[in-house]
């Protein structure tokens, strides 16, 4: 019987891979592809999706540097009333008092950016066959993150968890003033479990997630001005550790948790 006996760190790239991901653009699935392996498993919980979160005010451009007054985040500069400058250009985000600015637009406070995540499929990479899906995933997010964090929790490792900040003007300040950089595990039951995946029986796996629309995931008064903010993912990739194995894997489907050949719909 294969045992293991060393590991490897892994990253990968989207197999549809943009400069940007946006719900607006129609860029808004990111599939990754796992090759099936004989000589190594895969833990499933080490898997980190990792991303860049951007608001942006509705006249931007995708992935373009604003170019003229209202354009860029709600008000990258919080200021006591000052208008907004980036890329060297007076008024982004349209120049308002930042009081009102910082609330204007912005991300579930609970949730974070975990929030533009609509559903997660996992499939055989071989026979296309799902294993797993979630839908509806930023619901189930809803529950389970905070009613597994603390107030400090908030205040520490959910800021790179999961992009939350539980505090709703301090989660708008960021959102209207910088990117939001953020390494989250994925809340699937495949993910959670500790039993190692067979990619050789698994055929490998594609996992697929899809993005939530701009108008379920930002919040407040002007979310929907200047043709509705919209949100864009950069640096989008999967990280995680592959179990090195002494030798062959078993081709037994029986080799694998049960739970692996369930279908479990949120």
């Amino acid at each position: 019987m294969a045992q293991v006996v060393g590991f490897n760190n892994f990253e990968i790239f989207p197999l549809n891979k943009k400069e940007a991901y946006s719900f607006k653009s129609g860029g808004n699935q990111l599939i990754f592809v796992i090759d099936e392996s004989d000589i190594r498993m895969l833990d499933p919980t080490s898997l980190r999706l990792n991303y860049t979160l951007r608001l942006t005010t509705g006249t931007s451009t995708l992935n373009t540097a604003p170019s003229a007054a209202g354009e860029g985040r709600p008000n990258p500069q919080i200021a006591e009333g000052l208008a907004g400058v980036l890329n060297g250009v007076v008024g982004v985000g349209g120049g308002v008092a930042s009081v009102l600015a910082v609330s204007a637009a912005q991300t579930s406070s609970k949730v974070g950016s975990q929030s533009v995540i609509s559903d997660v499929t996992i499939r055989s990479n071989n026979n296309n066959a799902i294993i797993e899906q979630n839908r509806f995933y930023s619901r189930l997010a809803s529950s389970l993150i905070p009613y597994t964090l603390s107030q400090k929790d908030y205040a520490t490792f959910s800021q790179i968890a999961f992009g939350a900040f539980n505090a709703s003007d301090y989660a708008g300040q960021l959102a209207n003033a910088s990117d939001i950089s953020t390494s989250t595990n994925l809340l699937t039951g495949l993910t959670s479990q500790r039993g190692l995946w067979n990619l050789k029986v698994m055929g490998g796996a594609r996992i697929i997630i899809t993005l939530n629309s701009d108008q379920t995931c930002i919040f407040g008064t002007e979310a929907s001005a200047n043709g509705g903010y919209f949100y864009e993912l950069h640096d989008v990739s999967l990280t995680g550790v592959y179990k090195v194995l002494s030798g062959q894997t078993s081709s037994n489907p029986s080799a694998l948790p049960s739970c692996l050949f369930k279908v479990l719909t949120v």
